[in-house]
């Protein structure tokens, strides 16, 4: 049975789930066609396991480690080249072989992130070269995997991205008609120049998620680099209950104008709260040094 494990920062999410058992953040089950898939982002410092995502058939087949080393993000000058390291192991007890290659990567209408192989236009994936496109990880073996980005002298100002992709050999899994294979995704972010991001505030509404209706913001990025708002709000509810909001810790692209949920941060082990409207919101989200002022009431 193929499966996967990320260790990272907040940066991780899952794109597609496995058709056994999959689990994620809180042991929750996911199930899909085909395929468990992680992506790790390495934007942001990945500095040890925070959540671990498997799947299994009661023990058996092997499970797929990734961990980008101490990687912010990554920049570069025109005519240098960069030298990254992701470290991977095997934890299971079974050898395991793996693909690797480079994608193209961007995201679905749903979140989530959809992988393609073929070159998009003015894409950076001819810049990257990797250490092996085959490899077998022994029993509980561990191996740091080494890729470069060799920018060119004449090249623009822009941020490079691209996905490195570590897939299993497809396996047979209990009485399932097809093969199951494990991927993991690394994003990988490489500035090149002066780019900036400038996130612009398009409307502050409600979403609906995992069956809650949440405040959030829509925002669209029109600089040239990736963001992502940080910071919390305060707000109070129509039952006077005293709340702190923050962002969803997704990425806005150069061009993308995106809804980002605002999630009651609670302890740990406590249930958010459901949220009473109208409530009151106040506060700032920042992004990239710069800053959006949050001061309104949202109506269900």
């Amino acid at each position: 049975m193929a499966g996967a494990t990320a260790a990272g920062e907040r940066g991780w999410r899952f794109a597609q789930a496995c058709p056994y058992r999959c689990f994620g953040h809180g042991s929750k089950r996911f199930w899909s066609p085909w395929r468990c898939q992680i992506a790790v982002d390495a934007r942001r410092r990945l500095d040890g396991p925070v959540s671990a995502a498997g799947c299994g058939d009661g023990g058996r087949g092997w499970v797929l480690g990734a961990r980008v080393a101490a990687a912010v993000e990554l920049r570069a000058e025109p005519g240098k080249t960069l030298r990254q390291v992701v470290e991977i192991n095997n934890v299971s007890t079974a050898p395991s072989p793996l693909s690797v290659q480079t994608a193209e990567w961007r995201y679905g209408s749903d979140g989530s992130l959809l992988f393609d192989n073929a070159l998009a236009e003015g894409s950076c994936r001819p810049w990257v070269a990797i250490e092996a496109r085959e490899l077998t990880l022994g029993s509980s073996a561990r191996k740091r995997f080494r890729f470069e980005v060799a920018v060119p002298s004449d090249a623009p100002i822009q941020e490079c991205r691209f996905a490195l992709l570590f897939e299993g050999a497809p396996e047979a899994v209990g009485n399932l008609a097809v093969p199951v294979s494990g991927r993991i995704a690394v994003i990988v972010y490489v500035t090149v120049g002066g780019i900036a991001p400038r996130l612009d505030l398009e409307r502050i509404g409600t979403s609906t998620t995992e069956g809650r209706r949440l405040p959030s913001v829509t925002v669209t990025n029109r600089g040239t680099g990736t963001t992502r708002l940080e910071g919390f709000v305060s707000g109070r509810d129509a039952q006077g209950r005293e709340l702190v909001l923050v962002p969803q810790n997704f990425p806005v692209l150069p061009g993308q104008t995106r809804t980002i949920v605002l999630v009651p941060d609670v302890p740990g082990g406590e249930a958010a709260p459901v949220i009473a409207y109208p409530v009151k919101l106040s506060g700032r989200l920042e992004w990239a040094g710069e800053s959006l002022k949050i001061d309104q009431r949202i109506d269900e």
